[in-house]
């Protein structure tokens, strides 16, 4: 692989085990998101790899995480918005998106109007497409290419809301490349 390089590559989601999709429970507020980047081998971070925007979907943007305030805890007329995600931009998230009448994203279940999800299904497998350009400051470097998918109960902007802690998140998977950067 060479600096550079532009790279196109896929990862598979595959919902192995439980018979219900995944996340389940209290959906909106459950969050699975595979979060891909390229570390170096004391696994330090050294380029965080978004997953590119589906121009033909448009509730694509739902399903991509971000820590804009564009979340509401209980109706867009009676309160500040939040953090929708708490987590780095750019990962892919699986997870229901409830939309108020004003066509805002809410926590608040019984405001929604429209609830659109891309949860996993039982026994799906989901493909995810990336690109990235390598760096030149990598040139000579041996990196790691690290998918994690990741779960937790709450964002911890809503935990906050609430006055309540925040929940760990927990590694579901992690496959790992190990690639070779030269001129």
């Amino acid at each position: 692989m060479k600096a550079g390089e532009k790279i196109t590559f896929s990862i598979k989601v595959h919902h192995l085990a439980p018979g219900h999709k995944f996340p389940t429970g209290a959906s909106e507020e459950r969050d699975v998101w595979l979060h891909v980047g390229v570390y170096d081998k004391e696994g330090n971070e050294l380029d965080h790899i978004k997953i590119p925007r589906n121009p033909g979907d448009p509730n694509d943007k739902y399903f991509i995480t971000t820590n804009r305030k564009v979340a509401y805890p209980t109706h867009s007329k009676y309160s500040e918005p939040i953090e929708r995600d708490s987590l780095p931009e750019g990962d892919r998230l699986y997870h229901s998106a409830f939309i108020d009448s004003e066509g805002n994203f809410t926590y608040a279940q019984w405001y929604a109007t429209k609830d659109i999800e891309n949860r996993l299904k039982p026994l799906e497998e989901r493909i995810e497409q990336y690109q990235w350009t390598v760096p030149d400051k990598l040139v000579g470097q041996a990196v790691i290419l690290r998918a994690v998918l990741n779960y937790r109960r709450m964002p911890d902007s809503y935990a906050k809301f609430l006055g309540i802690r925040t929940r760990p998140a927990l590694e579901v998977s992690r496959d790992e490349r190990i690639l070779k950067i030269s001129k």
